[in-house]
């Protein structure tokens, strides 16, 4: 009888874990600005134009980034400083400059260093305000 008792147990703890990143960066534009979004996990011009992931914002509109498996805390561990980039380029940057150059030139309008304890502290919404 005990041994039926531990594996229901251990089924229950099993079942009970959910192994899945459920956590979402979510963005609001509160500017009158198109804007572009991306993360990554070093210098934009390190990565050489590799993004994590892209999105056009329009004004006034939600976009939310999602990160696939593994979890923040594994992406975070490989980035620099362990801290994930979070760049925000207006689109009239991205049609007077390209992205070669914003990425050669590491041109952004706005640039977020986050650690999971800052993402946590911000409830995983991050508010553009236009100056």
């Amino acid at each position: 009888m005990k041994y039926y008792k531990i594996i229901f147990i251990n089924f229950i703890v099993l079942t009970s874990c959910d192994f899945r990143e459920n956590r979402f960066i979510t963005i609001s534009n509160d500017s009158n600005s198109i804007i572009y979004t991306f993360y990554t996990n070093n210098d934009i011009s390190k990565n050489g134009g590799n993004t994590s992931y892209e999105e056009l914002i329009n004004s006034k509109s939600v976009g939310m980034n999602v990160i696939e498996r593994p979890t923040w805390e594994e992406y975070l561990k490989s980035c620099d400083n362990h801290k994930i980039r979070f760049y925000i380029i207006k689109k009239d940057s991205v049609d007077k400059y390209g992205w070669n150059n914003i990425y050669t030139n590491e041109i952004y309008n706005k640039k977020y260093l986050f650690t999971i304890e800052d993402l946590n502290k911000i409830n995983w919404k991050i508010i553009y305000y236009d100056k």
